[in-house]
C-alpha cells in the first residue's frame, strides 16, 4: 500500500507548547510518519524545552530550526500558537504556492488566515492533545482559496484530511461559521473531567482504592461515549433513543432532567458565545 502524500511533504511546527508536542508525537508514531525529518521551532514560550527534548527522544526523525526555517522550508506548515499571535509570527513572511498552511488557533479565522498566507493555502483546524496518542477528533475547514482551479498545492483536500487522521478521526466543516458551531461542543471537556474526577473521589471517600476508582468511572464514560457514537453514525431515531435508557430515578437522570429544566443547555451556549470567553475555557 502506497504512503499517503503527507508523508513526503517537508511537515513543520511552529510552536511547540503542548499542543504542538501532541501533534508531533502523533504524527512520529502514526502508521505513515513522515519520510522527512520533522521541523521544530525553537522560538518563543515553552516551544524550546519541548523540541529540546523530542530531539533528544526522536533524534534523527526531528530537525530543531528557527522560526525563520520552519517558515521558509516546511511544505506543509502546522500553525500552533494562540489566536493572537498568528498575524505577528506571519508578519513580512514571504511563504510561497504549494505551501499548505495550518493552524490550530482556536478563534483565528479560515477566511483571514487566507489573506495573510497568500499565495499558501490556508486550513483551520481545532486538534485535541490526544493527538498524541491518535485519539483526537478535529474539526477542519478550508479557506476559499481551495477552490481556485489549477493552483499548485503540495496536497489537495483529500490528502490533507489524511494528515488529520494520523492524529484520530476527523469532521469536515463547511466553512468558519460551522466550525465556530461544532467547535462549541469541545467546551464539555473540562467540565466532563471535572465531573469524573469528583465521582472518583467521592468512591475514594466510600473506601475505593484510587486507581480502581479512576478506572471505574473512566471506562464507564468510556462506554457512554462509545454507545453514543454508535448511535450517532447509525441514525437519528437510535440517536433519541439514548434518552430513554436509564431509569427515571438515578441520578444521572435526575440531574439531566435539573439541567434540561432550568434552560441550561439553551442558554449555555449563546452566553459564552455572546462573551467570547468559551475560547478559555476549551
Amino acid at each position: 500500500m502506497a504512503a499517503p502524500a503527507y508523508a513526503t511533504q517537508q511537515v513543520g511546527i511552529l510552536g511547540v507548547g503542548s499542543l504542538g508536542r501532541a501533534l508531533a508525537v502523533g504524527l512520529l508514531t502514526c502508521n505513515s510518519p513522515p519520510t522527512k525529518p520533522i521541523l521544530l521551532s525553537t522560538d518563543g514560550g515553552p516551544t524550546p524545552t519541548h523540541s529540546t527534548a523530542l530531539s533528544k527522544i526522536y533524534g534523527s526523525k526531528v530537525t530543531c530550526a528557527s522560526n525563520a526555517d520552519v517558515l521558509a522550508k516546511a511544505d506543509v506548515l502546522i500553525l500552533c500558537v494562540p489566536p493572537d499571535v498568528v498575524k505577528l509570527v506571519l508578519k513580512d513572511v514571504k511563504l510561497r504556492e504549494g505551501q499548505v498552511v495550518v493552524s490550530v488557533a482556536a478563534m483565528f479565522a479560515v477566511a483571514e488566515l487566507a489573506k495573510i498566507c497568500a499565495p499558501a493555502c490556508a486550513v483551520r483546524s481545532l486538534p485535541m492533545v490526544s493527538a498524541e496518542f491518535h485519539s483526537s477528533f478535529t474539526l477542519v475547514c478550508f479557506g476559499e482559496d481551495w477552490k481556485t482551479p489549477n493552483k499548485s498545492r503540495g496536497l489537495n483536500e483529500k490528502q490533507v484530511l489524511e494528515l488529520f487522521e494520523a492524529w484520530g478521526s476527523v469532521a469536515h466543516a463547511q466553512d468558519d461559521q460551522q466550525l465556530d458551531a461544532l467547535g462549541f461542543a469541545g467546551l464539555h471537556q473540562k467540565s466532563m473531567l471535572a465531573f469524573l474526577q469528583s465521582m472518583q473521589l467521592s468512591l475514594q471517600n466510600q473506601g475505593v482504592p484510587p486507581e480502581l476508582a479512576a478506572q471505574t468511572v473512566s471506562q464507564q464514560m468510556r462506554a457512554v461515549c462509545d454507545d453514543a457514537v454508535r448511535a450517532a453514525r447509525t441514525g437519528t431515531t437510535q440517536w433519541e433513543q439514548l434518552r430513554e435508557r436509564g431509569c427515571r430515578g438515578e441520578l444521572n437522570q435526575l440531574v439531566c432532567d435539573i439541567l434540561t429544566g432550568t434552560g441550561f443547555f439553551c442558554i449555555l451556549p449563546p452566553y459564552f458565545f455572546a462573551n467570547r470567553s468559551w475560547q478559555d475555557a476549551r
